[in-house]
């Protein structure tokens, strides 16, 4: 029971983060941008393996099958991987600005930022 509420938690952190990313207009910077796909992300990872794991623990059958397990491997490696392109989008988001402050603008616009998401 203590596993669905942490579940539960950890799906409403972000969640909410990713909601008042996208309600508050102040907050509509790269950065954040980047965060809400990050919060995005965690959501999907958490829910990759952790549901199996509830119904496991209420059922008390703790096998799973050949397919289950390749496919949970397959989307954490596949998570991983646009996490860690998502986090070097953010490590050139923050040298720019750091950098490059007069270029900020220039360099990375909506445009740019919805590319390197949608490279991830």
């Amino acid at each position: 029971m203590l596993f669905s509420l942490i579940y539960l938690t950890a799906l409403m952190e972000n969640l909410l983060t990713m909601v008042l990313i996208t309600a508050d207009h102040h907050l509509q910077s790269p950065l954040y941008f980047f965060l809400k796909n990050l919060s995005f992300i965690d959501i999907c990872y958490i829910s990759v393996t952790v549901p199996k794991s509830i119904m496991n623990t209420l059922t008390d059958i703790y096998s799973i099958s050949f397919l289950g397990c390749a496919l949970q491997v397959f989307f954490l490696f596949v998570l991983a991987d646009t996490e860690i392109v998502l986090l070097l989008g953010m490590s050139y988001d923050s040298y720019a600005a750091i950098c490059y402050p007069l270029h900020y603008e220039a360099l990375m616009n909506r445009d740019t930022c919805v590319q390197m998401v949608t490279a991830s």
